[in-house]
């Protein structure tokens, strides 16, 4: 019963809002906020995982300093899935981490949030 209102619950609070905010991003052309807003966390939903380690400051950062993705992929050598990867929260590589903090003349924890579950 208690795993049927959790259920029901995230359904009314969360995916039918988000079919209205999936109709406007997709009538918009704004794929971005898809990933972040709808897809991600309907993942992580059906998973049953939470993310523990996140990316949220390495995008402030990035906006912070004025580099873009474009300057990630073609400056500092980070293929445009690692950025995939990175947006979604989810595993990359140490050397990865390391040729971002370079790139931002940042050290780790300006870019990496562990989250605690």
């Amino acid at each position: 019963m208690l795993l049927n209102n959790i259920i029901y619950g995230f359904l009314y609070s969360f995916i039918i809002p988000s079919i209205v905010q999936l109709q406007k991003l997709l009538n918009n052309g704004d794929y971005i906020p898809l990933i972040f807003e709808i897809i991600t966390p309907i993942i992580l939903f059906v998973k049953g995982g939470l993310i523990m380690i996140v990316f949220d400051r390495l995008w402030n950062l990035m906006k912070e300093k004025g580099v873009s993705t474009y300057k990630l992929r073609e400056e500092c050598g980070i293929d445009s899935k690692t950025i995939r990867r990175l947006k979604a929260n989810e595993n990359i590589e140490t050397k990865t981490i390391d040729k971002l903090c370079r790139a931002l003349d940042c050290r780790i924890q300006d870019i990496v949030e562990y989250i605690e579950d």
